[in-house]
């Protein structure tokens, strides 16, 4: 099964909210009665805090838990991740007999760098308070997000790697990977949650499932964008420095300059690309007809380039009068200065999504139909939900 066909299967597979509804699946769309209702998997839109609205039916769903299941006891845990808007899980809090948790845990962990701890704490936040138990990212990933993110407006638990740790080897901690080969990061997640509510009602194991991988189906994120970029608040002295930069852009262009911010990927991704995907990076040719395309559509637009290869970057545009470079030192400060740019262009990876993604206008996106495996943004990994704006563009 190819990666897209997991995926699709996936977000096709159907599950109850309640165990109290009455319904049948004929041809279309399950047919549902009574207080459960079913629906796809990324269809179910947040609407105001303790209800949801099934799409299938348009009949509001209460939450199974709220807010409230969780208590701020742990606000002043000395913990390294502060400030948090959620409880920080330790060793004795998680097991102790006042614990709050809703057993089972499950974890959305990912060891990669900055746009891919994006991807999974978003695609965690999917499944927050949908289902039956905790949904936690662990304290490394939400180390690395606070570098770009407020977080007091962080949700999700955080569980402490001494947890991890203490748990390790026994029956208590499962690790569930994904099927990297076939670049299938998803088709694990739900089955994972329903196995493990049903492993805890019937033997009342309290257990923790820690999610591995990279999410890299971004359907699953249709109907959570409102939740996604509520928690997803980028730093104020992030923003104060990358405002500096476009307003000495504005000093010398003028103020009537719209900036589009555009991503390059380079670095690792040019062999990931080649030995995994079979293809190569887009280059010098799509660059210049995403630049094109916005100088058709924008009166005066400005490109505010920031890349993992800047000297390339500079190369290749470096004499065109309508784009600027980045000068701004981190990952971080650089994903702010792209976020704050009316519209984007990006390359591929994680990165650029996640920079397009907050910036919220128009996003170019390069149509690689020519790989051995569908790459991170695609029209099949966006799906046809949420992302209207998202063009994918040939070259």
């Amino acid at each position: 099964m190819s990666s897209s066909d997991a995926g699709e299967r996936l977000t096709q597979q159907l599950f109850r909210f309640t165990q109290n509804a009455q319904c049948h699946h004929v041809k279309g769309p399950p047919q549902c009665q009574g207080d459960g209702k079913w629906f796809k998997w990324g269809e179910v839109a947040l609407l105001e805090e303790g209800e949801k609205r099934d799409p299938l039916t348009t009949a509001k769903v209460p939450l199974l838990r709220t807010e409230a299941s969780f208590t701020s006891r742990n606000a002043s845990s000395n913990s390294s991740v502060t400030g948090l808007a959620h409880e920080y899980l330790q060793y004795d809090e998680l097991f102790s007999n006042q614990s709050a948790v809703q057993w089972p845990v499950l974890v959305f962990a990912t060891l990669g760098r900055l746009g891919n701890r994006l991807s999974s704490y978003a695609t965690a936040l999917t499944f927050h308070r949908a289902l039956p138990a905790t949904v936690a990212v662990p304290d490394y990933t939400v180390k690395g997000l606070i570098r770009l993110l407020d977080p007091h407006y962080l949700t999700l638990p955080v569980l402490g790697q001494e947890v991890l740790i203490e748990m390790e080897g026994t029956e208590m901690l499962e690790l569930v990977k994904p099927d990297y080969i076939n670049n299938d990061m998803v088709s694990h997640l739900l089955p994972t949650f329903i196995r493990a509510i049903e492993e805890y009602e019937k033997d009342g194991l309290e257990k923790i499932y820690v999610l591995e991988g990279y999410p890299n189906r971004m359907k699953m994120l249709a109907g959570h964008h409102h939740t996604i970029r509520n928690n997803f608040r980028i730093r104020s002295e992030l923003l104060s420095k990358a405002k500096a930069f476009l307003n000495s852009v504005k000093a010398r262009k003028g103020d009537d300059v719209t900036f589009v911010g555009l991503h390059i990927r380079r670095g690792d991704y040019i062999r990931y690309m080649q030995n995994f995907f079979n293809c190569s990076l887009p280059g010098p040719s799509y660059y210049h007809a995403a630049l094109s395309h916005y100088r058709h559509t924008l009166t005066s637009p400005v490109f505010v380039v920031c890349s993992d290869d800047l000297p390339h970057a500079q190369k290749i545009l470096g004499n065109i009068t309508d784009v600027v470079f980045s000068d701004l030192n981190e990952a971080e400060e650089d994903l702010a200065l792209l976020a704050l740019c009316s519209h984007s262009i990006m390359t591929v990876g994680s990165y650029g999504f996640w920079a397009s993604y907050l910036a919220g206008g128009q996003v170019v996106y390069p149509l690689l139909n020519h790989c051995s495996r569908i790459p991170f943004v695609h029209p099949e990994t966006l799906g046809t939900r949420g992302y209207h704006n998202w063009i994918a563009l040939k070259y």
